[in-house]
């Protein structure tokens, strides 16, 4: 397979992923079963314990990761989190998807970097999609949940910026996560506290849901 080939690949994967992340996520906090902050730590947890136990089969470094990545990467757990309990699958993932391309395509024109007819078509496709979408009227999503959203993006594109210095992609990514596994145990031990606590196994496991949104 060629260069491009897999590039192309890899980015559609990425993308399939992403879709079927929103869609997941979406689809376990609709059901009330189970609240943003303690759904951001599952996911964590689970994340970096799944990591952890691909890399002690592949020999991978134990610390490979940075304290900047994984607060990068909770940001973005959790305002995405925060923000899918009032928004619909695809609005999220939209808004995700125009956010987190936004920021690298700016990143880069910010650091001098010279963009081709394509990646300057994708810059305006994105920041213009974000426009419309976030424009006063009956079908705008709410501005809180959409802030947390592009917030969540930004996080992302961040992480990913970061991530392009590792050495190691597999041991960096399980050592973020289990650094970001405590920013969010600090995290959901302040929740209780205000009453918003809600955990249940009906909220961790799988659901076979009638519509996603």
């Amino acid at each position: 397979m060629q260069h491009g080939t897999k590039t192309v690949a890899a980015t559609a994967a990425a993308l399939i992923g992403f879709a079927a992340n929103s869609l997941l996520c979406r689809l376990a906090l609709r059901s009330e079963a189970i609240d943003p902050v303690a759904f951001t730590g599952v996911r964590i947890a689970s994340g970096a314990a799944t990591l952890w136990i691909v890399c002690a089969f592949s020999r991978a470094p134990r610390r490979a990761g940075s304290w900047s990545g994984a607060l990068a990467l909770f940001a973005y757990a959790i305002t995405f989190s925060l923000a899918y309990v009032r928004l619909s699958a695809g609005v999220g993932a939209f808004l995700l998807f125009c956010a987190v391309q936004t920021t690298m395509l700016g990143w880069g024109l910010a650091r001098g970097e010279r963009f081709t007819l394509l990646s300057s078509l994708g810059l305006a496709l994105a920041i213009g999609g974000l426009v419309l979408l976030t424009l006063p009227g009956a079908s705008a999503p709410e501005a809180g949940a959409t802030l947390l959203m592009v917030c969540a993006g930004m996080a992302w594109a961040v992480y990913t910026l970061l991530g392009r210095s590792a050495t190691h992609a597999l041991a960096a990514t399980a050592d973020n996560f289990g650094r970001a596994a405590l920013f969010a145990a600090a995290l959901l031990a302040l929740v209780p506290a205000f009453g918003a606590f809600r955990l249940s196994w009906r909220g961790i496991g799988p659901q076979v849901p009638r519509r996603f949104a």
